[in-house]
């Protein structure tokens, strides 16, 4: 009984971190996000160049997901989730020191890119790792923190910055960043897992005695290959290389991509976009909060409507990406306060539950043991995207005026989803795939 109720409090310990972690990745952003006009005014640089640098540091964040998997093995999670939350905390700090963009976005994206990763991953592999029934709705709860950064850090963010300035918002945003150290410490090992190999701590190889030592001069070249081949595989599986052998892999990567990459670009740019429009900052802060509760309420209530089958994974994926798509396509038309806060409702609902159902999709299609590895990967590929393609918003503005066909683009980035699903179900009817929920 004691040995259970460690396992469920860890469990629930996980869920916390999970959370933790979330309201400090989109705080962070989100925070930025509304501090775009000041920075720009601050630095005198244009749009796209400051919001690609709050995007690069998505990108970098994704890029050194593959650390995550040896870190762990090497220090535990809890080493690594406490680290995390200093570099995160620290780069704010170092940030509000800046006084070009290139110092601000060398500061944000070498120290709080690396945080963000390694505890991201980290929580949300942990979180699946400790259930095995209930995992939606623990995971929605967990996911449920980047709704609570929507509605808390754009109205403190503008507060903030509103009585310090945008320098002494950057360090007390810095202070509360600093909470996931805490986080950390109340994981312990990770579950073990026969994937990552390795005998039981009470066992020992035994060493061959000096009769059975072969001569080195005709195994010397073969021990040699041996080694180095046990190095190979052993690299392989620290960093996750083995996800790749998975079809499976690929359609969920494409999935994440779509979703991360939306998603950025709406946290990154939504309140300047608002700006546009013609309403003021206070308006967008008003409609990221309302936002952030749908949000809220999505990502906490549909983890019971799934675990309970009432209606399938995969049919809320689509009913969800439908909907989230159509409000993008349907921006450019929403110019009145009513109409750009029943938008941002309705779009940040849907995305919600896109982004927590991604994970509970991953797990049934590679199992939990690859989560880690598949977290990882599909990060650095939507690294690729962030990094690439985050500029784009704000170079539409500069060259047109308004943001409508970004938008636009957007919805048609994510309805590449709706593809990728289809395929999936037939890759799945002609045997190609597999899927973890038909083993239980």
């Amino acid at each position: 009984m004691g040995c259970l109720s460690a396992q469920v409090r860890s469990g629930w310990c996980a869920v916390l971190s999970l959370h933790m972690t979330w309201l400090v990745w989109t705080g962070l952003i989100k925070g930025l996000g509304v501090m775009l006009p000041v920075l720009q005014e601050e630095f005198q640089s244009s749009t796209w160049l400051v919001g690609w640098t709050i995007a690069i540091i998505n990108g970098i964040s994704d890029f050194v997901g593959p650390f995550a998997g040896p870190l762990e093995m090497k220090f535990g999670p809890r080493m690594v989730i406490m680290m995390s939350g200093v570099l995160i905390g620290g780069s704010l700090v170092v940030a509000s020191l800046a006084t070009s963009v290139i110092q601000f976005a060398v500061s944000l994206t070498l120290l709080s890119g690396c945080g963000i990763s390694f505890a991201n991953i980290l929580t949300r592999a942990m979180v699946g790792r400790y259930f095995t029934t209930h995992y939606t709705a623990a995971n929605g709860i967990g996911h449920a923190g980047h709704s609570v950064a929507l509605i808390v850090f754009a109205p403190l963010t503008q507060l903030l910055l509103d009585t310090y300035g945008w320098r002494g918002a950057m360090l007390l945003l810095g202070g509360i960043c600093m909470h996931l150290v805490p986080c950390g410490t109340l994981f312990t090992d990770r579950p073990t897992s026969q994937r990552h190999g390795g005998a039981s701590g009470d066992e020992y190889a035994p060493l061959p005695g000096d009769s059975e030592s072969p001569p080195q001069s005709s195994k010397c070249c073969c021990c040699c290959c041996l080694e180095l081949q046990f190095s190979g595989a052993r690299c392989a599986l620290n960093f996750g290389l083995e996800v790749f052998e998975k079809a499976s892999f690929y359609l969920t990567a494409v999935l994440f991509i779509s979703n991360r990459l939306v998603n950025d670009l709406w946290v990154i740019y939504f309140v300047d976009h608002v700006y546009a429009k013609g309403l003021s900052g206070q308006d967008a802060v008003t409609f990221t909060a309302a936002a952030g509760v749908a949000n809220l309420v999505a990502k906490v209530a549909h983890g019971p409507v799934v675990d309970r089958g009432w209606m399938g994974l995969r049919t809320m994926m689509v009913v969800t990406i439908t909907v989230a798509a159509a409000c993008l396509f349907a921006d450019p038309w929403m110019d009145t306060y009513l109409w750009l806060m029943v938008n941002a409702v309705v779009f940040m609902g849907a995305s919600g539950v896109i982004g927590a159902l991604l994970d509970v999709y991953t797990k049934d299609l590679l199992g939990a043991d690859y989560l880690v590895s598949a977290f990882s990967w599909m990060g650095v590929l939507s690294g690729f995207a962030t990094t690439s393609l985050g500029f784009l918003p704000g170079w539409m503005y500069d060259v047109s005026g308004s943001y409508d066909g970004a938008f636009i683009l957007m919805g048609g980035i994510w309805s590449v989803s709706l593809v990728v699903m289809v395929m999936e179900g037939v890759m799945y009817k002609l045997g190609w795939i597999t899927r973890d929920s038909d083993k239980k």
